[in-house]
């Protein structure tokens, strides 16, 4: 079964991550996964998770959110229940959403998402407790093949770099204040990178400019 949802608005991802799960949720199902359209993966990649989540049920109640990653071994999937490792942040291509303890916690803010990684819902988790972890050995899965690489450069629109920069200070005031501390740092060190790659793609885009 394929829908299609449109408001005919530039939306945002958050607020299509918050009504993608909350539609999911009121069907009574319980685990949603989510795919970015430039993340590639097969039928085999769709039926190794399926298999891992039967196979592993119990850790969904400790780690609600989790992130498929690939390996060029052949993994099966009773040995990546060991290979589960809790991280601090995780993207959301790839993630599977475990409804029935994320709906109690809130899905996705409408009002907070920045890029790919939703700094605002990771954080929520762990406050609350929760864990996250990346499960590694996925089949047929590739995360970074359409990835801007080589001469491809991101240059984000100031008013967007403005947006993701105060949010995230915004962030690690409240975990500074509120905790976990961990947090504060983690924001603030996405703030300085960003603002170093940003300014490193302008320099470039200006030289291209200068030489052409």
């Amino acid at each position: 079964m394929v829908r299609v949802f449109r408001t005919g608005n530039n939306e945002g991802l958050g607020y299509a991550m918050n009504f993608l799960l909350t539609v999911v949720n009121k069907f009574g199902i319980d685990c949603a996964l989510y795919f970015d359209q430039d993340t590639q993966y097969s039928a085999v990649s769709i039926e190794w998770i399926s298999e891992w989540m039967v196979k592993n049920a119990a850790l969904l109640n400790a780690f609600p959110l989790l992130n498929f990653l690939p390996d060029n071994r052949r993994i099966n999937t009773e040995l990546a229940c060991q290979i589960v490792n809790p991280v601090k942040l995780l993207i959301n291509s790839g993630s599977l959403y475990y409804l029935p303890k994320l709906k109690n916690l809130g899905f996705h803010n409408k009002n907070w998402f920045l890029e790919c990684v939703d700094f605002e819902f990771c954080f929520r988790l762990a406050q609350r407790g929760y864990g996250i972890a990346h499960v590694t050995g996925c089949p047929d899965l590739d995360h970074l093949s359409e990835q801007p690489t080589g001469d491809k450069h991101r240059l984000y629109p100031m008013k967007r770099s403005f947006f993701f920069i105060l949010k995230l200070l915004q962030l690690s005031f409240r975990a500074l204040v509120f905790g976990p501390r961990e947090y504060s740092w983690i924001f603030a060190r996405n703030v300085i990178t960003h603002v170093i790659h940003q300014f490193t793609e302008l320099l470039i885009k200006v030289k291209r400019k200068v030489l052409s």
